[in-house]
This record gives C-alpha cells, sequence and structure tokens, in this order.
C-alpha cells in the first residue's frame, strides 16, 4: 500500500461526517427561532459546547439570561440570571457576624 493510500482511506471514512455535519444537532437558525417564539430576545451569543448550547439574551422581563439548551431537542436544561450570576460571583463569602453580648455596668 502507497502513502496516498494511507492517508486516503482514513480520510475518505471521515468525509461524510465533516461534510454534513451531525444531523442531530439543532441549526442556530432552528435555536434563535425557538427562543424568540418562546419570548427570549436580543440574542448577543450562542456557543455549543459539550452536546449543549449557551446563549446570552434577554428574558420576557429584559432580564439578562444565560440559557443552556439541548443541542439535540432544544429542552431547556438551565436558565441563569446576569445578576444573580454576577452577585454571586461579587459577594465575599464571610462568615456571618455576631455581635458580641452586651456587658453589666
Amino acid at each position: 500500500m502507497n502513502m496516498i493510500s494511507r492517508i486516503f482511506l482514513p480520510l475518505w471514512g471521515l468525509l461524510p461526517g465533516l461534510a454534513l455535519g451531525n444531523p442531530q444537532i439543532l441549526e442556530i437558525e432552528a435555536v434563535i427561532q425557538l427562543l424568540l417564539n418562546q419570548g427570549y430576545h436580543d440574542i448577543r451569543e450562542i456557543e455549543l459546547e459539550g452536546g449543549r448550547y449557551q446563549v446570552q439574551a434577554l428574558n420576557a422581563h429584559d432580564r439578562k439570561v444565560t440559557l443552556y439548551l439541548d443541542a439535540d431537542s432544544g429542552e431547556h436544561l438551565k436558565e441563569v440570571s446576569a445578576n444573580a450570576a454576577s452577585s454571586a460571583a461579587a459577594a465575599p463569602s464571610a462568615p456571618p457576624v455576631t455581635p458580641a453580648p452586651a456587658a453589666d455596668r
């Protein structure tokens, strides 16, 4: 077997997957339409990672949210308010302060 066929045959096996992509995954246009139909708008960022879409958008109440959708079905996996995420990150984790007992006079 010569060098060309050793390289070509493995690539030939990958060709259908590369040309068609994954037919199971929703296209970005379908994700956008799905979210618009559900009242989300101002969709800023869509990332496909690990079988799910991460989407930055505004919800029906004009609050910034991060949505996590199943890439195959479009099912909502999680919705996180941007305000809740940023305030949790900004608040330091400190033990609760208990007041000292009053001194008797």
